[in-house]
């Protein structure tokens, strides 16, 4: 039988990315998302990532959390060099110029953070799908990067967000697929 650490590791990885989405809300910034596995997106554009590493095992191991938020950089208006577009904002800019104060950005997410993980996985997990920008959406599955072209890569509709990952739809053969962000990246096809 396996011990619940491996469902709260899943919990500690989408409640992390929620709290962050939820800290960005609480700034009265609109159009707030979640991409998965961990990015928070505003009005399209990228404000933060996150990235959870686990060591030992079991009880024996650990966490370490990074969160990196733009808080107040100005990035509207600065161009992806590769992608020719603006692909990064700051809670500053989506505020319309006004400056948000780091303190309070962390504190909402450090409380936010200690409420997701006080409840259910499945709770989190249906507030990380109600926020998430990809649950169904059409996306393309890239086995090795978006920059590269993979014969394995293919079109698919996302279906939902479950404990195992992310299930899809794919386009060609119409089967079920649950996906793993350690083995693969989605783009959203159109967007």
């Amino acid at each position: 039988m396996r011990h619940d650490t491996y469902g709260k590791q899943i919990q500690l990885n989408l409640a992390v990315t929620v709290a962050v989405a939820r800290a960005c809300k609480a700034e009265s910034i609109s159009n707030v998302g979640i991409k998965w596995p961990n990015d928070v997106w505003i009005s399209g554009s990228k404000v933060a990532g996150i990235l959870v590493d686990y060591s030992g095992q079991g009880f024996n191991g650990g966490a370490v959390v990074g969160v990196g938020i733009n808080v107040n950089e100005q990035l509207l208006g600065s161009l992806d060099k590769v992608k020719g577009k603006n692909t990064a904002i700051s809670l500053r800019d989506a505020k319309g110029g006004s400056i948000v104060p780091r303190e309070r950005v962390l504190a909402v997410m450090l409380a936010e953070l200690e409420n997701l993980m006080s409840v259910d996985l499945d709770t989190v997990i249906e507030e990380f799908s109600r926020l998430d920008i990809l649950v169904g959406n059409a996306v393309r599955v890239h086995h090795k990067s978006k920059e590269t072209n993979d014969p394995r890569d293919y079109n698919a509709k996302v279906l939902k967000i479950t404990q195992g990952g992310l299930v899809v739809k794919r386009e060609d053969t119409g089967k079920q697929k649950t996906l793993s962000s350690e083995e693969i990246s989605i783009s959203k096809i159109g967007g």
